[in-house]
C-alpha cells in the first residue's frame, strides 16, 4: 500500500513535498563577502541537484578522462608497432647457415652441428680430415684420390700422436665416409682448435697440370684470418720442398654458385680478392668452428705430381709438411724426423 503525505499550507491545500534539494542562497555577511550557493539535503533522503558549477565540474573531468584513454590507447599501439618491427628484424638477421655434401658448396638441408668450445692447449685438439673414403673413391687418374688421402692422413695422425703437444681427432673412420655436417660434427664436438683436410686435385682434360692448391676460409668468415695464416704456412713449407705452387702463392678461394636445382658452378678467386661474397666455400670449412684449411696435394691425373707426392713416400712427407707447418702455427717444436 502507498502511503500518501500531505503537507497543509495556509490555504489549507495539499501540496506534494519537493522531490530535490533547493540550492539556498545564503545572505552576504559582513565585509561585503560575496553570497556562497549551499547544497541543501532533499526531503526524505533524496540527494540534491548538482548545481551549474557541479555540472561543469563533471563535464571537465569526462572531457579528461576521455583524453587519458586516448593516450592509453596511442601508447598501446605504439608498443605494438615497436614489438612487430623488432620481431621482423631478429627473423631478417637470424642466420641458418647451409648444410653440403663431399667437396661441394654447402646446401640448405642438414641441421648445424653443435660446438663445444676450442680446447686452449698444449695438448691442442686437431681435427685431421681424408677427402672422400669408403665407396667415395674422389678422383680417379694415375691413382685414386682416396688412396693419397687416407695414406697421408695416417702419417700425419702419427706424427700427432707422438707429439705430447697434440691430440688429433679423425672426422671419420678409415675407409668409410661422412657427410661434411658429420664431419664438422666431430672436429666440433671435440672442441677442435684446428682443422685440416686433405685432398687430390685432377684436370680430366689435361694431364699437364700440377702443383698445390691451399683453400682457406674465406673473407667473412669468423676464423678467415687464422684460416688463412695456416694456408700460408702449408703453401710455403711444400713450396720450399719443391712442389709448385698454383695461383697466388698457392693460397686461392673457392665458392660454389647456385643451387640445389640448377647446380653449382665452381669460381676460383685468388687471396689477393679480399671481396665478401655470399655464395659459399667447401662445406666443410663453412660448417667447422675452428680455423680449417682444405688442401689440394697434388694432381692425382699428372704423373709427374703423382711420383713426388701421391706415393707412399710423397705421402709421408707431405704428412711431415703438414705437421711442421701445425706446430710453427701454434709455437711448438716439432719433433725430429723426416
Amino acid at each position: 500500500m502507498q502511503t500518501e503525505y500531505r503537507n497543509i499550507n495556509q490555504g489549507g491545500r495539499a501540496r506534494r513535498p519537493a522531490r530535490h534539494a533547493a540550492n539556498v542562497r545564503v545572505p552576504p555577511q559582513s565585509g561585503g563577502q560575496r553570497a556562497a550557493r549551499v547544497r541543501q539535503p532533499g526531503p526524505y533522503g533524496y540527494p540534491a541537484v548538482p548545481g551549474p558549477r557541479t555540472v561543469r565540474g563533471a563535464r571537465a573531468a569526462a572531457r579528461r578522462r576521455q583524453k587519458r584513454r586516448r593516450r592509453l590507447v596511442t601508447l598501446g599501439l605504439a608498443c605494438l608497432t615497436l614489438a612487430i618491427v623488432l620481431l621482423a628484424v631478429l627473423r631478417q638477421t637470424s642466420a641458418a647457415q647451409p648444410a653440403g655434401t663431399e667437396g661441394g658448396a654447402a646446401g640448405q638441408s642438414d641441421a648445424l652441428p653443435t660446438a663445444a668450445a676450442p680446447h686452449e692447449g698444449p695438448p691442442y685438439t686437431i681435427a685431421i680430415d681424408a677427402g672422400h673414403g669408403g665407396t667415395d673413391i674422389g678422383a680417379e687418374g694415375v691413382i685414386n684420390e682416396i688412396q693419397l688421402t687416407e695414406a697421408t692422413i695416417g702419417y700425419l695422425e702419427g706424427w700427432l700422436t707422438q707429439d705430447e703437444n697434440y691430440t688429433s681427432v679423425r672426422t671419420h673412420a678409415a675407409d668409410t665416409f661422412s657427410k661434411n655436417t658429420e664431419r664438422a660434427a666431430a672436429a666440433n664436438s671435440a672442441g677442435a682448435s684446428l682443422l685440416l683436410s686433405v685432398h687430390g686435385n685432377s684436370d680430366p682434360y689435361s694431364s699437364d697440370s700440377y702443383g698445390l692448391e691451399c683453400y682457406p676460409q674465406p673473407p667473412g668468415r669468423t676464423h678467415h684470418a687464422d684460416s688463412l695464416r695456416l694456408a700460408h704456412l702449408i703453401a710455403d713449407k711444400f713450396g720450399a720442398a719443391g712442389q709448385r705452387l698454383r695461383g697466388n702463392a698457392g693460397v686461392r678461394y673457392i665458392y660454389y654458385a647456385g643451387d640445389d636445382e640448377s647446380g653449382y658452378e665452381k669460381q676460383v678467386v685468388e687471396e689477393s680478392d679480399s671481396t665478401v661474397y655470399s655464395e659459399q666455400t667447401f662445406g666443410l670449412l663453412e660448417k667447422t668452428d675452428c680455423p680449417a684449411v682444405l688442401v689440394e696435394q697434388c694432381f692425382v691425373t699428372s704423373e709427374a705430381d703423382v711420383a713426388a707426392w701421391g706415393t707412399d713416400d710423397g705421402c709421408r712427407r707431405a704428412a711431415r709438411l703438414y705437421y711442421e707447418a701445425i706446430c710453427e702455427y701454434f709455437g711448438t717444436e716439432p719433433l725430429p724426423g723426416t
